[in-house]
């Protein structure tokens, strides 16, 4: 997964399409190949984000952030939504890590953990628990942003595991568009 910078927020990523129900656990592997150092009023950064199905279009995200400055840290963050429309971000937790290969989430009842594992040790350290809500979860994502124009950021997603006592994949197989002919590939066909 490759993220160009850009002046306004822009990220690249992949989304479920189907809505999460009860206990689950939502992990995102993956092997950073390159973040570059953001501008300074941004952040370039991973995040494994679960948005729930209310009104408030809350919003529960483990991310592991790169600051202008180099430092890297884990976090747990969620985003409500006021009566008015703005949205409010607010860490749960936090910790400094130098270097991370898996996020995870996991709800039990209205128990929820978020969860980073250290890219060198392999060890899990828990970011932040804390008791929300038990309401459905209408997507997943891994998502990487580069914060500001001129940057770039890769990561390589080896694995998307959901775990959910209510989860109902997609069963299609995707299909390949088919690009059309060229015209050079039609005139050599009148000679079939």
């Amino acid at each position: 997964m490759l993220a160009e910078g850009f002046d306004s927020w822009e990220s690249a990523g992949i989304c479920t399409l189907n809505p999460i129900s009860g206990d689950f656990d939502v992990s995102a592997e993956f092997e950073v190949v390159s973040m570059d150092n953001p501008r300074a009023d941004d952040q370039t950064a991973v995040f494994l984000q679960l948005d729930s199905t209310d009104n408030q279009q809350t919003q529960f995200n483990g991310i592991f952030n790169l600051a202008k400055s180099g430092f890297k840290e884990a976090v747990c963050q969620l985003r409500l939504t006021s009566v008015e429309g703005k949205q409010d971000y607010r860490d749960v937790g936090k910790f400094s890590m130098k270097s991370v290969s898996a996020l995870r989430m996991t709800r039990r009842g209205n128990q929820w953990t978020t969860v980073a594992r250290n890219a060198d040790s392999g060890t899990e350290r828990i970011i932040a628990q804390a008791e929300l809500s038990d309401m459905p979860i209408s997507r997943a994502r891994l998502l990487l942003h580069t914060g500001g124009a001129n940057r770039q950021s890769e990561i390589l997603l080896k694995k998307l595991k959901i775990h959910a006592a209510e989860y109902s994949p997609d069963t299609q197989v995707p299909v390949v568009p088919q690009r059309g002919k060229t015209a050079v590939e039609s005139f050599f066909d009148l000679f079939k």
